[in-house]
């Protein structure tokens, strides 16, 4: 299998992130020997790590209206179950 910078580019993060096997370390680290041009680009991606969470902060009250609801779901169950007996 030829090695294309477009296999180096999809290795490089789990490289970067030093979670690649030793194959894999040693396989990019021969590529980048022969095209240091390539590393320089490669050196000049931005670190997605650092990027802040996407994911929204639940509101303030989210607690306390959770625990509103399942107070309020318990004591429903407990009359059904008081009228069912």
């Amino acid at each position: 299998m030829k090695v294309t910078r477009d296999v180096i580019a999809d290795l490089w993060p789990i490289y970067d992130a030093n979670e690649a096997s030793p194959e894999t370390r040693e396989l990019v680290e021969e590529f980048l020997r022969g095209d240091p041009a390539f590393r320089q680009e490669l050196g000049t991606l931005p670190d997605l790590t650092s990027l802040p969470s996407m994911t929204p902060a639940p509101p303030a009250d989210a607690e306390r209206t959770t625990l509103t609801m399942t107070k309020k779901l318990l004591r429903r169950e407990k009359l059904l179950l008081v009228l069912a007996i």
